[in-house]
């Protein structure tokens, strides 16, 4: 069985359509019933149910190869993944991933470094999350490391090193009355609509919202940002008004939006994150270098195990 077969029929098993299965691959119809019916013949046996003339369905034999060919097929790209690495004198890679704002430390270049004289030939490769991933891929074992924003859900299952404190401000259309003042006081913005993260966890959403600072007045939330291009575009037409990391007012500068520093919320944190018990050795060599230039050893922020949802999420 060719590696292209493997593919087609892994793919037709995901799609369930030889149309669609014959654009993702960038080959014809034809060609992916070709091969489907080229395996049935050699295994002895139908694979797929063509029965339905708008669908198809694997059978039985179809699903047991599927199932035994998936993790077989993962296993020879990362084989062959390993070898274009080492001919190309790379001797690893360290999946990190990050969020919006996580990584504009201005000590990430040393910390980068520090890795790489303890790995030598080793490469990182980034990847930043969306705010609907809170964990920016450890969760879902797509990065071997994180550097996230604190507190986030399920922290207490990760190991969890916090390298930084940031104040939280509030971002504001520029047209904003509030914009005259140079503190706002977090009571004055209580009843505005608030732009809020996708309802990942109640406990993460309400600690952006800051719930628990409001003296249990309700939140009135005008909209969900998944992205800072999303974040910035709501706050600039109006939508409304947003609690953010300190770092944004200098990353994330927008002709429409305003920030302050706002007094009667908490601090947020930066931490390095990987799962406790990781065999991975390049990922503690990772939290090691980040150690040394650290800015805070605090303890981590929790969220409130029992915090009140906001109204409108």
């Amino acid at each position: 069985m060719e590696l292209r077969d493997i593919e087609i029929l892994l793919t037709l098993a995901e799609e369930l359509h030889f149309g669609r299965t014959a654009r993702r691959l960038h080959l014809s119809q034809a060609r992916i019933s070709q091969s489907v019916k080229s395996q049935e013949r050699r295994i002895g046996g139908r694979l797929v149910d063509r029965s339905n003339p708008r669908s198809i369905a694997l059978t039985p034999l179809g699903r047991q190869l599927v199932d035994d060919l998936r993790p077989a097929h993962g296993g020879l790209l990362e084989a062959m993944e390993r070898a274009r690495r080492t001919a190309s004198g790379v001797s690893g890679v360290l999946r990190l991933g990050f969020l919006a704002g996580t990584m504009v430390d201005q000590n990430l270049p040393s910390i980068v470094a520090a890795f790489r004289r303890q790995r030598p030939g080793w490469r990182i490769d980034m990847r930043q999350a969306d705010f609907s991933d809170p964990t920016a891929g450890l969760a879902a074992g797509q990065v071997d490391i994180g550097v996230l924003r604190v507190p986030f859900p399920g922290q207490e299952h990760y190991r969890v090193n916090v390298l930084r404190s940031e104040d939280r401000c509030v971002a504001l259309p520029a047209a904003h009355l509030l914009t005259r003042e140079k503190r706002i006081a977090f009571r004055q913005i209580w009843q505005e609509p608030f732009i809020a993260l996708p309802a990942v966890s109640d406990s993460w959403r309400d600690h952006w919202l800051a719930v628990d600072a409001r003296d249990n007045t309700p939140v009135q939330i005008s909209a969900v940002a998944h992205t800072p291009d999303e974040f910035l575009a709501m706050i600039a037409n109006g939508y409304g008004v947003s609690l953010t990391p300190a770092a944004a007012q200098h990353f994330y500068g927008h002709p429409g939006v305003r920030y302050r520093p706002v007094d009667g919320v908490g601090p947020t944190q930066v931490a390095v994150v990987c799962r406790t018990e990781d065999p991975n050795l390049a990922v503690d060599d990772f939290v090691s270098a980040c150690l040394e230039y650290r800015t805070h050893d605090d303890a981590p922020i929790s969220l409130a195990s029992t915090s009140p949802s906001a109204p409108g999420a």
